[in-house]
């Protein structure tokens, strides 16, 4: 069933006074994120750390003059809390203590906008104020949010931490909705041999913890409120180091469970479009399985978006649109055989669906908010 969730906006002085209370003599003080929920309809979940104790309190209403508190649960010095967003076409209002005050809006019957953007590798800044003009009703990664979990200096949990105060105003003002890359697991240095121990968390255990994700967390599935549109997470990374102390994904051969999964979430529902997320090369996921995963894709109508490599792209393969984006646009460039577009310099994606369309339109946009290329999907 679908579930609704909520979309943050915030102006640009909000925005502003938000970047100084996240900051004091350059340390963070608070820090907050926000996550859809599928546990209950119509809920989101607020995330927030702060070196006040006990953390200040969140306080939520339907307008500025009527908000309320809010209990929160702490655990592993986060404080959480679930919260029921307004109906659609109403708003909801809130403060963390005597932070800037936001107005959060339903998702919109009317129109979706959701910005997709790969391997922010701990840095969310670059074109965080283009997304934020956008105004998505969600902000979705394809992995490597993070450069690794074993730095001394962010270490662990830290890393991510680090990674919501890069771009403070982007994640107190957008649900994100991520999949993990082989980097959000790296607990040990990789090293140019294989040791005699696992490089990464299997299990992701650090990136769950942090993000209240769907389903198993390191793969999800996201029925988009209102819309023909649903978003499947797969965890397919560094696939040719399965097996050895590199392995850094779930397995996904043609007996796994999240091929048999995957199957499941990727069949056409009333003609709903499929958005399949990944981590790994295009190409590459074509091949897996002796195919069964690109026949998989065939089988609905789909498009296929990974953060593989420092390059921007769409190709066209037996009529599926593959996307590679990266937003920081600086690495190698890994062509698709499919290519038809592609562009070396940071880019992300905007999908939009307006109510009554039989199509998706994605646009890859440059880091200042430029459509560089675009494609109408039929459903």
């Amino acid at each position: 069933m679908s579930k609704p969730t909520v979309r943050f906006f915030v102006s640009f002085m909000f925005a502003q006074t938000l970047l100084v209370s996240f900051s004091v003599m350059g340390r963070a003080t608070d820090r907050v994120w926000i996550t859809p929920s599928l546990v209950e309809e119509n809920h989101f979940t607020f995330h927030w750390q702060s070196d006040a104790e006990p953390p200040p309190p969140l306080f939520v209403g339907p307008a500025f003059d009527s908000l309320q508190s809010v209990a929160g649960t702490k655990t592993g010095g986060v404080t959480r809390a679930m919260v029921e967003g307004g109906k659609p076409g109403s708003s909801l209002t809130y403060r963390l203590g005597d932070g800037p005050t936001h107005t959060l809006a339903s998702w919109d019957p009317a129109l979706v906008r959701i910005v997709i953007v790969g391997d922010w590798h701990g840095n969310a800044k670059p074109g965080s104020e283009a997304i934020l003009r956008e105004s998505p009703h969600l902000l979705v990664t394809v992995g490597d949010n993070v450069t690794d979990l074993h730095q001394a200096r962010r270490k662990g949990r830290r890393a991510y931490e680090l990674l919501i105060d890069s771009s403070p105003e982007l994640f107190a003002s957008i649900p994100v909705l991520p999949i993990s890359g082989n980097h959000d697991r790296e607990i040990r240095p990789r090293g140019s041999e294989k040791p005699d121990v696992s490089v990464y968390d299997i299990d992701a255990k650090i990136f769950r913890e942090f993000f209240d994700l769907p389903e198993l967390g390191w793969r999800w599935s996201f029925p988009v409120p209102h819309h023909p549109l649903t978003l499947v997470a797969l965890d397919l990374h560094h696939v040719s180091d399965f097996g050895t102390t590199w392995q850094s994904c779930q397995p996904f051969d043609g007996d796994s469970e999240q091929l048999i999964w995957l199957r499941s979430a990727a069949m056409p529902r009333q003609m709903d479009f499929r958005l399949i997320l990944y981590n790994e090369r295009n190409a590459t996921v074509r091949r897996l399985a002796g195919g069964a995963i690109a026949e998989v894709l065939r089988r609905s109508p789909s498009a296929a978006v990974t953060g593989y490599g420092g390059f921007g792209e769409r190709a066209e393969w037996e009529g599926l649109p593959s996307y590679n984006t990266h937003i920081h646009g600086k690495g190698t460039d890994y062509p698709d055989p499919h290519r038809v577009f592609s562009t070396l310099g940071g880019s992300y994606l905007l999908v939009t669906h307006r109510r009554g369309e039989k199509r998706i339109t994605i646009d890859i946009k440059s880091t200042d908010g430029a459509i560089l290329d675009t494609r109408r999907i039929g459903l």
